[in-house]
């Protein structure tokens, strides 16, 4: 990819919010936690079944990140509610994302 502008398009939309109680004795106060990450494409060649395959790699590991799949506080590989809501969000946001971006490729973006 020659384009580093829609190399750094792919930023904003890794995002999801997650909604946790704030307080124990008011369940009605939530608080918002919103994460993003980057993912690189400036080395891949998005022309190629290959480079988006890497992409396709980059941004599932981003969504677990995101997401913080990898921390487990139940001991359990089941994931809650918040966490598969999360990965969703994230996987649209992120899927959004790369089809615009690949759409761009194809234009000679």
């Amino acid at each position: 990819m020659k384009n580093p502008l829609a190399s750094m398009l792919l930023v904003a939309g890794l995002s999801a919010a997650v909604v946790t109680p704030a307080f124990a004795q008011t369940p009605r106060s939530t608080k918002i936690s919103v994460s993003s990450v980057t993912v690189s494409t400036s080395d891949l060649d998005l022309g190629t079944a290959e480079g988006q395959r890497k992409l396709e790699n980059r941004v599932a590991k981003a969504v677990r990140d995101v997401c913080r799949v990898a921390d487990v506080d139940t001991g359990q590989r089941l994931l809650n509610r918040d966490v598969r809501g999360c990965l969703a969000k994230a996987r649209a946001s992120a899927n959004q994302q790369v089809a615009a971006l690949l759409a761009d490729q194809q234009r000679g973006g």
